[in-house]
């Protein structure tokens, strides 16, 4: 069995026979003998989550989210479609089925990123001073 505890943790220590320590925001500590981490983008980041000297290797890139507003006639006309993904060398993009939130909004959601750096496309224009 194990305890499902939800906090927001800023470090993690080895203990010994124990297992960790595990430091919450706020104060306090929880032990545990095993401890698995979600992670997001930011694990490398302020926080002591991982042993020290150690990093996940990741990559943060920035995604570009649109969300179209639906009416509810457009919204039942494309209830069916699929998910479509499309991936190429240097980028990729997504668009979803129409969603309702819960604040009752009907929308189509497109994505997409870079996954390389864009190559320069204008060379810099040399100064007229030298």
């Amino acid at each position: 069995g194990c305890a499902r505890v939800v906090c927001e943790v800023t470090r993690i220590e080895p203990s010994g026979a124990h297992g960790f320590v595990l430091h919450q925001r706020g104060g306090g500590c929880t032990r545990a003998r095993k401890v698995l981490i979600a992670c997001g983008a930011f694990t490398n980041g302020p926080c002591e989550l991982l042993p020290h000297g150690r990093r996940l290797d990741l990559r943060n890139t920035t995604t570009q989210t649109v969300q179209f507003s639906l009416s509810a006639t457009d919204a039942a006309r494309l209830a069916g479609m699929p998910s479509i993904i499309a991936k190429f060398d240097d980028w990729w993009a997504y668009v979803l089925p129409p969603i309702r939130y819960p604040d009752g909004r009907l929308v189509l959601k497109l994505g997409g990123a870079r996954t390389s750096p864009p190559a320069a496309t204008v060379a810099p224009t040399p100064s007229p001073h030298g």
